[in-house]
């Protein structure tokens, strides 16, 4: 962040810039805070001044007392609450190698929202980058593979639909692959789970479905490929009606050309 000390100095945060600088914060904790190419700076500052005075400080109240420029340089925190953010650097910082190694992969961002015991969307934005790693576990970062994809389902959404997969998988594997694994699969998936074909979209990678259901099987490489959806489940309905209609009326302009061809009128048929 550019000169948020500055912004202390001059104005708004004013009264609390002496306890802030006391020596019972850390040079390392005040380094880490201001940092300038942190992005998740805005929850250190936050923090710190919450400890230093005592009073509930967000992330949020922060945020607002930057210029849009500070602003720029950091993450907005209005949607990702400071709670969830520690509770993550907390888990994360911790964390064994090996489990570092299953955050990374397609599917970690599953595993580190079940850990964590938040909404995979609510960690997306911290993770998603491999560049910020190094603030959330320092030096560790270079040597990690680090590749999770963004899943806009809730946990209980993912559980359920894996499940359900795992489930149609084990009882009948050719039905599997060619309904849930053909192009419309999404679709098929959507209507039966009742869940928005968009978001389910983001769960139908093979490498994350895999993972998550324990299953090894190198057919899903070839055989499961459902086409991604960008459309709600009331909007795919509103298609399939269209299509339903379109078609219905085809097949009766088709019969009709083929009576005609055949010399006879529907109204001589009729």
């Amino acid at each position: 962040m550019e000169s948020i000390i500055q912004l202390y100095e001059q104005g708004e945060l004013h009264q609390h810039y002496q306890r802030l600088t006391s020596p019972e914060i850390s040079g390392d904790e005040f380094q880490r805070c201001f940092l300038r190419e942190n992005p998740f700076s805005i929850y250190f500052l936050a923090q710190l001044i919450e400890e230093a005075t005592g009073e509930s400080t967000a992330a949020t109240d922060v945020y607002e007392l930057l210029t849009k420029k500070q602003q720029k340089r950091v993450i907005n925190p209005r949607a990702y609450s400071k709670e969830t953010f520690f509770d993550l650097f907390r888990l994360i910082r911790s964390a064994t190698d090996i489990k570092l190694q299953r955050y990374g992969h397609p599917a970690g961002l599953y595993f580190l929202a079940r850990d964590v015991g938040a909404h995979p969307e609510q960690l997306y934005l911290f993770v998603r980058k491999k560049q910020w790693l190094q603030y959330l576990v320092c030096e560790r970062a270079n040597k990690l593979y680090w590749q999770p994809k963004r899943i806009e389902l809730n946990l209980s959404d993912i559980d359920a639909v894996c499940n359900f997969l795992k489930e149609s998988y084990l009882q009948d594997k050719e039905r599997f692959f060619n309904t849930y694994g053909s192009k419309a699969g999404c679709v098929f998936l959507a209507q039966k789970l009742k869940i928005s074909p968009r978001r389910l979209s983001s769960l139908l990678s093979k490498e994350v479905l895999t993972a998550i259901m324990g299953i090894s099987d190198y057919e899903f490489e070839r055989r499961f490929n459902p086409h991604p959806m960008r459309l709600t489940l009331k909007q795919v309905r509103v298609v399939l009606e269209f299509l339903r209609s379109a078609n219905a009326a085809d097949a009766e302009a088709f019969k009709e050309k083929q009576t005609q061809r055949n010399g006879l009128s529907s109204t001589t048929l009729g």
